[in-house]
């Protein structure tokens, strides 16, 4: 009997000891790799705890094993004890509409003010669907699609003198110089203003300096204090001013000597900031996807949908876009407007504040200020029609029987981090609940299963490094 109690003794000490170690190892990760998954059919797997809350709770539910997925985007977090290098997600999911919802991505939160993820795809179903009819070259980790075939290689194309307008892009950078051949300095400045929160925006130069005035003030909606920076980045995406003040006030720009091209100035700002006033000598403005307006106005934009958003409730007023009226009668929900008669500009009349525009293109205030330097990129909104070619670094997820695994992987470096955690996303472009204004309460995907894969230093190398 005595044997039998401390070989039970024994059983438990080790069973703790062996708990300790887990534990030891998932909170101080001596190795500097871990792994956390989370399988939803598995009340409490390796993930709980560290991946954490699916959120906004009406775009998510938890049933039968699965997350189903019903509005976009749906956020997660993952706590991680200590700082790591590189994450490597794979989720094994189903999506369920695949022609109506044809991408779906992940995103690992860069930047908490201008809310900017580093996307990676999981799934295209454009791409794979126009692999079935265009010609396809794969080169090295690169797909380059041509509808017609004139070239035998990316290379033999990249070479050539193609037409950039022709050309759409999905998760790849091609780097080649833009450049507005009838472009001319204006004479007289241009001076905007009612601006809200953050943006970001184009202006070209070329034989003038870069020149701009801002004037910011606070709301103090919120008490928290606030900052203000005002970035220029240059025709190498180096960052090549930046400037800050708090709360409240003025930041001048101007640079002189710069080669010509298309500028990059970003504006850092939370959304307690108005910008008064924004007087610029440059004649060509171009706002990137979004604008929050305080006050009537008249944008013009490449793209032939937009989104709008009332988020004022003081507000009466509507749209009109491309010619036609469009009433927006609820605040805070999302209207997609599709122009009816597209051309390549089209004209967005903004009848009253209070309105958020958003667009897959570019904004401007003026039709002639209107350029993107931007290739097109792939997404449920490209007319398809004016393209004739397509890169992308994109591998195409594995069969799971009925489901699929994919895999994307971020650096982690950089990302912004809080409290020890790092912002995920899933995003199904396009996607929204019935109360977003979307078609029903159905799901649209379905997630069995998350696996988060970490490397980073050794606890022994960052031991060392510290002292």
């Amino acid at each position: 009997m005595k044997r039998f109690r401390w070989q039970i003794r024994i059983t438990l000490w080790l069973t703790l000891a062996l708990a300790m170690a887990g534990l030891f190892y998932k909170f101080f990760i001596p190795t500097g790799q871990i792994s956390y998954s989370i399988d939803f059919k598995i009340p409490f797997g390796g993930g709980r705890g560290f991946i954490e809350k699916f959120t906004p709770a009406e775009r998510v539910i938890k049933a039968h094993g699965l997350l189903e997925v019903l509005g976009d985007p749906v956020y997660f977090s993952l706590f991680t004890p200590r700082k790591l290098e590189t994450a490597k997600m794979t989720i094994e999911y189903k999506n369920l509409n695949p022609d109506k919802y044809p991408i779906i991505e992940a995103g690992l939160l860069m930047d908490n003010v201008v809310w900017s993820y580093d996307l990676k795809p999981l799934e295209n179903n454009i791409l794979e669907k126009l692999s079935a009819t265009w010609t396809v070259t794969r080169e090295n980790n690169l797909l380059f699609l041509q509808r017609t075939k004139k070239f035998d290689s990316l290379n033999d194309f990249l070479q050539s003198d193609f037409n950039p307008r022709k050309v759409a892009l999905y998760n790849y950078d091609l780097n080649r110089p833009f450049h507005l051949k009838s472009y001319q300095p204006q004479p007289n400045p241009l001076a905007l203003s009612g601006l809200r929160g953050a943006y970001q925006f184009y202006a070209y130069i070329k034989n003038e300096s870069l020149t701009l005035d801002f004037s910011f003030r606070n709301l103090q909606e919120d008490p928290k204090p606030d900052q203000i920076t005002v970035n220029v980045y240059g025709l190498d995406s180096q960052l090549i001013f930046s400037s800050s003040v708090d709360n409240e006030g003025k930041i001048n720009v101007k640079l002189d000597n710069l080669a010509e091209g298309a500028y990059k100035v970003e504006v850092r700002a939370s959304d307690d900031i108005v910008t008064d006033s924004l007087t610029t000598a440059q004649g060509s403005l171009a706002f990137i996807n979004k604008v929050w307006l305080l006050q009537p106005a008249v944008l013009w934009t490449d793209n032939s949908k937009i989104k709008v958003k009332n988020v004022d409730p003081a507000t009466r007023g509507g749209i009109n876009f491309s010619g036609q009226d469009f009433a927006i009668n609820e605040t805070y929900k999302q209207f997609d407007l599709i122009a009816p008669t597209p051309a390549s500009i089209n004209k967005i009349e903004v009848k009253a504040g209070g309105y958020i525009v958003e667009t897959a293109g570019v904004l401007a205030f003026s039709k002639e200020s209107l350029f993107d330097p931007e290739f097109k990129k792939v997404s449920p909104d490209l007319d398809l029609n004016g393209v004739d070619y397509i890169i992308t670094s994109y591998t195409l997820p594995q069969a799971d029987g009925d489901y699929h695994l994919a895999q994307a992987e971020f650096v982690l470096s950089n990302a912004y981090r809080e409290f020890g955690k790092n912002s995920f996303m899933i995003s199904i472009p396009g996607l929204k609940t019935s109360a977003e204004g979307g078609d029903s309460n159905s799901p649209a995907l379905e997630i069995k299963s998350i696996r988060l894969d970490l490397t980073g230093q050794s606890l022994r190398d960052k031991i060392y490094e510290k002292f």
